[in-house]
């Protein structure tokens, strides 16, 4: 009685993977010369068979041997790896900022978890997270998104870089006199820069205020701050005092006295105005 042929057989060490796992997972089949077939499945130069999760793509694959007419077959799971992934915006108010964080992970499931990590702190488990303030003088250094589908995970981190806030520079009045020795303070953002200008006091707190009385030179004054490669200007008016002055002739003829008045004021311009009275 002829002997029956072997029956193939076929078998691989485990039966769950992952999308991103880009290993090759070797095929054990009988007999030898059987065909294998399948997503993910290669044949090598020495004629054995690999299996490969990354090249198979995610869901559940049937790999079969085929020899002396019959064939055998095994399944695997290839689970959808998550591709961690996210973008954060940054408002800042003043010493503190707003961090905002928006998650852009592909390969998302009912399953996947969320978990993510400040400065290597975890903070949060939801998908995406409510924003929240820190001190621009403390800042957060980077965020970590960790995300797993079951056994499959994926990871990202971003460096966290605060953005220069653009130098703000007002003062509440425009117009001044020369011989006002009021200081008026001058407002700036954010704090720690430099002011140049002529009036300007700066005081020992880093805060600074404006002297009309100190301007050499009355017209219009420009007064920039300047922080972290920035510039801001706002311009302000010294208007010199003028000292009113006048002489006057006087004449008489046929009886009649006239007088001759001629203004002498100085510190005047063209946007001064007279008024004489008797």
């Amino acid at each position: 009685q002829p002997q029956e042929p072997e029956a193939p057989t076929i078998k691989i060490e485990k039966n769950n993977f992952c999308s991103n796992d880009s290993a090759s997972f070797p095929l054990t089949v009988t007999p030898k010369g059987g065909i294998v077939s399948g997503s993910g499945v290669s044949v090598q130069n020495d004629g054995s068979y690999i299996f490969k999760p990354a090249n198979a793509g995610a869901g559940l694959h049937t790999l079969t041997n085929t020899a002396n007419g019959k064939s055998a077959s095994v399944q695997v799971e290839v689970i959808q790896a998550p591709v961690a992934k996210f973008f954060y915006e940054i408002k800042l108010n003043g010493a503190a900022a707003i961090l905002t964080l928006t998650n852009e992970t592909t390969g998302r499931t009912a399953q996947t978890t969320y978990e993510w990590f400040r400065d290597g702190k975890s903070f949060s488990k939801e998908e995406n997270p409510s924003p929240f303030e820190f001190k621009t003088a403390g800042p957060v250094k980077s965020i970590t998104l960790k995300v797993s589908n079951g056994a499959c995970p994926g990871e990202s981190t971003l460096d966290i870089v605060i953005p220069v806030e653009d130098p703000t520079i007002t003062i509440d009045k425009k117009s001044f006199c020369n011989t006002d020795k009021t200081e008026f303070p001058i407002n700036v953002t954010p704090a720690g820069g430099t002011i140049s200008g002529e009036g300007v006091d700066k005081h020992d707190d880093g805060t600074f205020g404006f002297v009309p009385a100190l301007v050499i030179n009355p017209g219009v004054v420009v007064l920039t701050y300047t922080i972290n490669g920035k510039s801001a200007t706002t311009n302000v008016e010294v208007l010199e005092t003028p000292v009113a002055k006048f002489s006057f002739e006087t004449k008489t003829e046929g009886g009649e006295m006239t007088a001759v008045f001629k203004n002498e004021s100085t510190g005047i311009s063209d946007k001064t105005k007279y008024e004489w009275k008797e």
